[in-house]
Order: structure tokens, then C-alpha cells, then sequence
């Protein structure tokens, strides 16, 4: 077996051959994360007046006892 010494004009060949698919890599990566931001702000836009249940809970007790209020004053005013 007789190896041939590595040059560094071999060595430049090997290291471009290695980064030759790694543009594609990074290309593909920026358009799914470029997809994400697309279907992220899709999501805000459907979440904009969403009230959260904690918030419709309190607001669902609050007018319980306005009606409760109301119901006592109806009926001192009959």
C-alpha cells in the first residue's frame, strides 16, 4: 500500500467538498423558519380579541351579582 502524501491543494479540495451542501442546508433551514414566522403571525391574527377563561370567568361572576343587585332592587321597588 503505498499512500499518496496529502497535498494542501488536496486538502482545499476535501474541506470545499465538505461545505458544497451546506449553503442548501442553510437555505432550507432559513425557508422552514421563515414558514414558522408565517404561520406564527397567522396564529396572533386569530388570537387577537380572544378573551382568556380567567378573564371571562371574573367577568361571568361580576355580572352574576349585578343580577343578583338588580333582582333585590326590583323587587323593593314592587
Amino acid at each position: 500500500m503505498n499512500k499518496k502524501p496529502i497535498t494542501i491543494d488536496d486538502l482545499a479540495v476535501m474541506v470545499q467538498k465538505g461545505f458544497t451542501h451546506t449553503d442548501e442546508h442553510f437555505t432550507q433551514v432559513h425557508e422552514q423558519f421563515a414558514q414558522v414566522h408565517r404561520e406564527l403571525g397567522a396564529i396572533r391574527k386569530e388570537l387577537l380579541g380572544v378573551v382568556y377563561r380567567p378573564e371571562f370567568d371574573d367577568l361571568q361572576e361580576r355580572v352574576r351579582q349585578m343580577e343578583d343587585i338588580l333582582s333585590v332592587l326590583k323587587k323593593k321597588a314592587v
